[in-house]
């Protein structure tokens, strides 16, 4: 008797009654019905530049989008060069999305991948750190979200037809910028809208009067977009053909040298994106 009681005082002896009690427990216990979790990705955003941000801002590229927003910075002065860092984790780390259609390839390694027009944008949704499930894949560091705008944007109620028109120049570097888009409602259901936007620029000049090679550009941007809502369904296609063309050195965001000589170099990227969305009657 005071051997087996010895050997019931065991760790082994315990561990075996705490296994045989907790499939006891298991058998009993009654069947928890299934919990659904539910999460919007726009309630979970960090930060979030809106329409009245955006059209205050004028931007003319990425880096003026998050000028305010210290926890987002943007490299690269060109817009081929251009890369996004959210709290220094820079953007092949983060799950950038253009109206869903994810922004995952680059020419090179050293060249920008995110190519979107300011004027085109509703709203740019960003999340810091690491990922939430709602981010979606590769989101190691948080994620930006790009919204367009689509034609319920710009038109007013009662209109069927309208345009945008818009120019604008700079001195250094010399440079033009004008935008044309075009959109209208077909019927109750349907609506579209055509955007062209065309840009050059010259050299810029250092502090010294000199010009930096490779800094030069010619941009086109067209895109087109269909929008069909049914109330409880809404569709949206659009196509987007970006081109840039110009003498970019190999490593565009480096200074010219002869380690990094200039080529000619064009760009073309192309874009197709389609979305559907059910909002079902009463939710």
């Amino acid at each position: 008797m005071p051997s087996t009681a010895r050997f019931l005082r065991h760790p082994l002896g315990l561990t075996i009654a705490a296994l045989m009690s907790s499939a006891a427990f298991a058998q009993s216990s009654p069947t928890l019905n299934t919990v659904h979790v539910v999460a919007e990705a726009l309630h979970h955003s960090d930060s979030v530049v809106d329409a009245d941000t955006l059209e205050r801002y004028q931007a003319d590229d990425l880096g003026d989008l998050f000028d305010q927003d210290p926890q987002i910075s943007v490299g690269g002065s060109l817009g081929i060069a251009q890369k996004l860092y959210v709290r220094g984790v820079e953007d092949p780390l983060l799950n950038v999305t253009i109206d869903g259609a994810a922004q995952s390839g680059s020419l090179f390694h050293h060249t920008g991948r995110i190519g979107v027009d300011p004027a085109l944008l509703k709203r740019v949704e960003v999340t810091t750190g690491a990922g939430r499930a709602t981010d979606g894949p590769g989101a190691l560091g948080g994620s930006v979200r790009f919204v367009t705008k689509d034609p319920d944007d710009l038109l007013r109620n009662g209109e069927r037809l309208g345009g945008l028109l818009s120019a604008g120049a700079g001195t250094n570097p010399e440079s033009y910028r004008v935008s044309t888009t075009l959109f209208g409602r077909v019927n109750d259901q349907w609506s579209a809208m055509g955007t062209l936007v065309e840009r050059d620029q010259q050299r810029y000049e250092d502090g010294n009067g000199s010009e930096q090679a490779g800094t030069e550009a010619n941009q086109q941007l067209g895109q087109v977009k269909l929008l069909g809502d049914f109330g409880a369904q809404r569709f949206t296609l659009s196509h987007e053909i970006r081109q840039d063309e110009g003498e970019r050195a190999q490593r565009p965001q480096w200074i010219v040298s002869g380690f990094n000589r200039l080529y000619t170099l064009d760009a073309e990227r192309q874009t197709s994106t389609l979305n559907y969305r059910l909002r079902p009657q009463g939710q």
